[in-house]
């Protein structure tokens, strides 16, 4: 019989084989975190544009980009909670997969049903190619799974939020969280990892330049060790009576002009939608067509009333915020092929009416010293 006891050299020799296992293991499985500046997404009308309005994540790389099959990690991570869903889609394991999902974002008994029986046909069909790249921010977790289906390769969202234990659990139907919009549509950008292995990012050298930030997202226990995320932007105040220059010139003309043209006239309508952009312009014709005198009388009034008082330079995106009698307004300018500034999406909703219209960056306008709180202190 042979003698399978080791000595003490051979002992040692393959405890380091063991232990250069396991740390190659490890590295194949390792990820990486990083924060990363993504430049907003602005989509104006036909055209989509990349804004240098720049919104701060954290972003998570897999070296070994069938990570779930393999990992065993600790409690409590998105990653684990990944795991743990993909597992359960599998098997079709209904009460599994609500276990796993938040319990208040996740578990609306209707939607839920729908989109559970959903991924558990879809994935009968589809592939899990690779999973390389997620976000954290604001107590959610976004992985951009990428299946095949039928040789056709795609990216799909697979989402998480933090719940009062402090894990995350998981979002089976999309969330309206307004930072997890802004992440989505970079990664589906014409410059995100959707179309390109070379995705655009905000430099440190940019970011240093930026002269506001503001968390679009109130972080809440157990949210608040989460990765907060911070939107970067460059902004100034329009002093009346002071020589204007630059962006805020071109603002300024845009508006006035605007404000000056006789809508009473049929020419003046045309006068004034050469200041809007197409899709803006062809629908407010439609309207003003069947318009009575006091609606479009209305119409003009809250455009004369407005005063601009501060900007924020987001080229090609131009947002300017505006006092009138009752309110503050905020609208977007894109510049046209002369470079003129146009008003920009005056017709329909985007998530920039979100950002810039609502939540805590339009109550920063409403100060009696606008936006100085979340102004850069140098």
């Amino acid at each position: 019989m042979r003698n399978f006891l080791l000595n003490n050299k051979q002992s040692r020799w393959l405890i380091s084989v063991i232990g250069l296992l396991v740390l190659v293991c490890e590295l194949a499985n390792a990820e990486e975190a990083r924060k990363v500046y993504l430049p907003l997404t602005f989509f104006a009308e036909a055209r989509t544009l990349q804004t240098s309005a720049c919104l701060q994540v954290t972003e998570h790389t897999y070296q070994d980009r069938q990570w779930w099959e393999r990992a065993t990690l600790s409690t409590k991570t998105p990653e684990e909670s990944f795991k743990g869903v993909i597992a359960a889609i599998r098997k079709k394991d209904h009460q599994s997969l609500l276990d796993l999902s938040h319990p208040t974002l996740g578990r609306d008994p209707e939607l839920f049903d729908r989109q559970a029986n959903a991924l558990f046909q879809q994935f009968e069909k589809v592939q899990l190619v690779s999973v390389s790249r997620s976000f954290t921010f604001d107590g959610i977790a976004v992985f951009f799974a990428k299946f095949n289906l039928e040789g056709r390769s795609f990216f799909v969202p697979l989402s998480f939020a933090v719940d009062t234990s402090g894990g995350y659990k998981f979002l089976p139907y999309r969330t309206e969280i307004v930072t997890y919009t802004l992440v989505n549509d970079w990664f589906n950008s014409p410059w995100g990892p959707t179309e390109t292995e070379s995705p655009s990012y905000c430099t440190e050298k940019i970011i240093k330049k930026f002269t506001h930030k503001i968390s679009l997202i109130a972080l809440q226990k157990p949210n608040d060790k989460a990765d907060a995320s911070v939107l970067f932007l460059s902004g100034m105040p329009i002093i009346n009576g002071k020589s204007l220059k630059g962006i805020v010139k071109q603002v300024m003309y845009a508006i006035e002009t605007m404000k000056s043209t006789d809508l009473s006239k049929v020419k003046g309508i045309d006068d004034f939608l050469k200041h809007l952009s197409l899709e803006g312009a062809n629908r407010l014709k439609d309207w003003f067509a069947t318009a009575t005198q006091p609606e479009r009388d209305r119409y003009k009034s809250e455009l004369v009333d407005i005063e601009p008082f501060y900007v924020f330079d987001a080229r090609p995106l131009v947002i300017i915020y505006g006092k009138t009698k009752n309110s503050v307004q905020s609208m977007h300018f894109t510049a046209n092929e002369n470079n003129e500034l146009l008003w920009t999406n005056s017709s329909h909703i985007t998530v920039m009416d979100k950002v810039f219209k609502s939540g805590y960056l339009y109550d920063a306008a409403l100060l009696d010293k606008p936006f100085s709180e979340i102004k850069i202190k140098n």
